[in-house]
């Protein structure tokens, strides 16, 4: 009897109890796949869990907001104009988003005395028709006034006329390209900047679409001197002439094979000529010179075109140079015309090359370079020669 006693005793104390808590569903399927039967260890693995997956969603909130806000800074911010400024734009009318809007921006080193006009982009861009689509470019023009209590210098160096790449079929185009002047700190307040909007035509005169006249006097020096000055501007009319001389259409070719550089001077458009005796219009011709540096690696000449503002050349110049040579190379295409007495002069040049300021004409430079054997064709505004008064 004491031994069948102390059997069940023993055995009563060996039996597990069972757990109640482990008869929910969820949790014995959550001890089912975490292989856990006690439902208090079960319990605080659960907690862990759901502590785990809240703050793996608030990091991932945390990794989106952050990537999300710095997308936002680099991001252009518009901001329209204060009707002061709105109302001093020539020839509005009251309509000041009807030609298109332009965001600029300016900034001045006086470590190097240098202005950096940047072009970032044009929106909503006024068309003949609502379905016609533009080919608009930039360009950018430097005006420095006389000093009123200083005579007029008797040699006026003329700021280079700058032109951003071509947009092609749109109405709003991004260019982001910057071109730089030098210019004296004492002729910041003189100084005016000109962003004319044109529409390209390939065949006939490029179409002005409108203008940003900017004025340096009217922003404070604190906002682009030593720093960066964005700004966005509507465009209005035109103030006129841009004083551009013409264009010259120049085709590169690189040949490998024979290590030769294909210079095709195609025609100039546009040349704002002198007339000889009030009559005619000088001959012209085109002289194109390689060279790296200050140092000059070979010159050729067209031939002469008899008096017209728009003379077709079509002729080849051949380089021989290496390719080692050819990347660090610039050409210099001086536009040359016979003045009175069979004297001749210098109209205007165009640079091409990595080294020179215009990105079309840098981008011409570098396409034939990559391109070899590729024919790379391109107009060019021609930079004049300096004034003599």
């Amino acid at each position: 009897m004491i031994t069948k006693a102390v059997t069940s005793v023993t055995q009563f104390a060996t039996t597990p109890q069972p757990d109640h808590l482990m008869s929910n569903s969820f949790l014995a399927w959550s001890g089912g796949v975490l292989n856990i039967t006690n439902s208090a260890l079960l319990i605080f693995v659960l907690i862990l869990i759901f502590i785990a997956i809240i703050l793996g969603c608030v990091l991932l909130i945390c990794i989106f907001r952050c990537c999300c806000s710095k997308r936002q800074k680099h991001r252009p911010t518009y901001q329209k104009m204060p009707s002061l400024y709105v109302d001093q734009l020539p020839g509005q009318g009251g309509k000041v988003d009807a030609l298109g809007t332009l965001e600029y921006s300016l900034e001045y080193s006086m470590k190097t005395n240098e202005l950096k006009v940047g072009v970032i982009q044009v929106m909503d861009l006024s068309a003949k028709s609502a379905s016609d689509q533009l080919d608009p470019y930039v360009k950018v023009i430097l005006v420095i006034d006389d000093p009123v209590d200083k005579p007029k210098p008797k040699h006026k160096q003329r700021s280079p006329i700058y032109k951003t790449d071509i947009k092609h079929n749109c109405q709003s185009a991004c260019f982001n390209e910057q071109f730089s002047y030098k210019l004296p700190y004492d002729c910041l307040k003189r100084a005016h900047i000109r962003l004319i909007v044109y529409d390209y035509d390939s065949n006939l005169k490029d179409l002005v679409v409108g203008e940003v006249f900017v004025s340096l006097e009217a922003i404070p020096m604190e906002n682009y001197v030593g720093k960066t000055y964005e700004a966005v501007g509507y465009l209005g009319p035109s103030l006129g002439a841009d004083d551009e001389p013409g264009q010259l259409c120049i085709v590169l070719k690189q040949v490998l094979q024979s290590e030769e550089l294909h210079v095709h001077i195609l025609e100039a458009r546009q040349l704002a000529l002198p007339l000889l005796h009030g009559k005619r219009y000088p001959d012209t011709q085109v002289s194109v010179t390689l060279h790296i540096g200050n140092k000059k690696l070979a010159n050729k000449k067209t031939g002469f075109r008899e008096g017209n503002v728009n003379p077709y050349f079509g002729e080849t110049l051949i380089f021989n140079v290496r390719r080692d040579k050819l990347i660090v190379a610039d050409l210099t295409c001086s536009i040359k015309y016979r003045a009175h007495g069979g004297l001749l002069r210098t109209f205007g040049k165009v640079h091409l090359g990595t080294t020179v300021n215009e990105a079309s004409n840098q981008k011409q430079w570098n396409e034939m370079i990559q391109s070899p054997g590729r024919p790379v064709a391109m107009w060019h505004s021609i930079v004049p020669k300096v004034e003599h008064h």
